[in-house]
């Protein structure tokens, strides 16, 4: 009897802690399964930026294609995800169409279960959309540089 409450114990003990422990996983549904941020172009046509995975993996790349220099940094925690899932549903990142590139272009790309979007365009072109989307961009690229 005594060695049935025993196991009993600890069993309970054993149960609480795996249920009780704070997962390091994101919990949260994510509206991308991958996001891309970059810059480049000009005279090598090289690119450099980030792709963090809906996991919340984050990679760094940089040259003619990201596939070639895709180096694993981190896994964002996820009041990072959710900060940078913010600013693209709140600045409708989503849903917005703008591709005007130069020599020189910025870039986001969102994966979506259902769809893909991306938006390129010239830093330094003077209207309304790029001046916003530098100010995102340079918005996602802090809170990634913070991360690292």
């Amino acid at each position: 009897m005594l060695k049935k409450r025993l196991f009993f114990v600890i069993y309970s003990i054993i149960i609480i802690l795996m249920t009780s422990c704070s997962s390091t996983q994101n919990n949260e549904k994510l509206s991308f399964s991958e996001f891309s941020i970059g810059e480049g172009g000009g005279a090598t046509g090289m690119i450099s930026g980030f792709t963090i995975e809906s996991s919340g993996k984050l990679f760094q790349w940089r040259g003619r294609l990201k596939k070639d220099t895709l180096k694993e940094l981190k896994k964002l925690d996820s009041d990072t995800l959710k900060f940078i899932e913010d600013i693209i549903t709140k600045s409708n990142l989503i849903d917005l169409k703008y591709e005007k590139p130069e020599n020189f272009y910025r870039f986001i790309n969102i994966k979506m279960n259902e769809k893909e979007n991306y938006l390129v365009w010239a830093p330094y072109f003077q209207s309304d959309t790029t001046t916003n989307l530098n100010e995102i961009y340079e918005k996602i690229i802090s809170i990634i540089n913070n991360s690292k």
